[in-house]
């Protein structure tokens, strides 16, 4: 009877565990597919903003009365679509449309699809249930649409959309899906602990993988190279120069010692600001690091290094004027590298370079 009884609490431990094992496996799976929605629908952002910006532009440089022609004319632009489809492992097209929804101009890549004509948003991938979006994400035949108003004059001119195919996310869940199922069949005490290992490590990673500094808003690192990578392949076609600069504020190791860590970060605040009011929206801004910020600056000209320099110590010097409350001076050491398509430079050796004439600004202000 006592070894009956010690038998039957065997099997509902084993039991319970199981339960609370595959509970959280399911939990944290459910979690992770909605980070990885999270992160599709940013970049996704990034990418419709890029081409926003170039459209724009393309329609503000000419004096034609055709936009349409304007943009299937525009190089640039479909250059910078084809990089865009080209790069993004996840998206399957890149389109401009006009108010009636006929194509103005449009690049599709070669990766395995869906034929559904039903396109909803991509917002509405991420309002499903946790067993839903799971099961989108392993589904072929079906495409979200993330969709960027376009105006013209300031009247709706039409649509830039970005075409998804969850299918295509799923290899980013295929080893987490693995190893929870596995450890969730072991049932054991310690399956617990290693499928919360692995759910932890696999939302680290996506994680890591944002694209936009939580501080300043501003691109991070990440999001710097995967836009800048693709404007590198664009001037490289189009002949186009780009100046890259490499900022860093300074004295942010005495702001932080003598007045704290919120201060610094009110600093670096205050430089993103700065920096945004000083190139355009097309530029590409980020914090790549502590102190350390880059800009790339589209369609840069021979004499833009100079204008730019110039227009942001105006910047810094008002908003130093404005004051604020601050107890220090906001200062930036700048260095600059030009890509010249003629002679091209990886966007690592750019940054090198940039950050070697950072180096030496900010040398000669502490011997002065």
């Amino acid at each position: 009877m006592r070894v009956g009884l010690r038998t039957k609490e065997a099997v509902v431990i084993i039991c319970l565990t199981f339960a609370v094992v595959a509970t959280t496996t399911l939990i944290h799976l459910s979690q992770l597919t909605r980070v990885i929605v999270q992160e599709v629908s940013g970049q996704a952002e990034l990418i419709a903003k890029q081409i926003y910006a170039q459209s724009r532009r393309a329609l503000s440089h000419t004096s034609a009365r055709n936009p349409r022609d304007i943009l299937r004319r525009d190089r640039e632009l479909r250059s910078l679509l084809e990089a865009s489809v080209g790069y993004s492992p996840y998206l399957l097209y890149a389109l401009i449309a006009d108010r009636e929804g006929r194509t103005i101009l449009h690049s599709e890549g070669r990766k395995e699809g869906s034929s559904s004509s039903s396109h909803p948003g991509l917002q509405e991938l991420l309002s499903l249930g946790p067993v839903r979006r799971f099961q989108a994400l392993y589904q072929d035949g079906r495409i979200y649409e993330a969709t960027l108003p376009l105006d013209l004059n300031g009247k709706p001119f039409g649509s830039i959309r970005l075409g998804i195919a969850p299918s295509l996310l799923r290899r980013e869940l295929n080893a987490s899906v693995r190893q929870g199922v596995t450890v969730a069949g072991l049932a054991l005490p310690l399956a617990w602990l290693v499928a919360m290992g692995f759910a932890h490590r696999a939302m680290a990673e996506l994680r890591a993988m944002s694209l936009v500094d939580e501080l300043t808003g501003l691109h991070n690192r990440r999001g710097f190279l995967f836009l800048a990578q693709q404007h590198v392949k664009v001037a490289s076609r189009t002949k186009r120069g780009m100046l890259l600069l490499f900022a860093d504020l300074d004295d942010m190791k005495q702001i932080n010692d003598r007045l704290g860590h919120q201060q610094g970060d009110l600093a670096l605040i205050d430089t993103a600001s700065v920096l945004k009011e000083t190139f355009r929206e097309a530029d590409i801004i980020a914090r790549i690091g502590g102190d350390e910020f880059a800009v790339l600056a589209i369609e840069a000209g021979q004499d833009s290094a100079d204008i730019l320099r110039t227009r942001l110590q105006e910047n810094l010097d008002a908003r130093n004027a404005k004051g604020g409350g601050r107890p220090y001076t906001l200062a930036i050491s700048v260095g600059m590298a030009r890509y010249d398509p003629s002679h091209p430079y990886s966007i690592d050796e750019l940054m090198a370079r940039a950050d070697a004439s950072m180096y030496e600004q900010k040398q000669r202000k502490q011997q002065s």
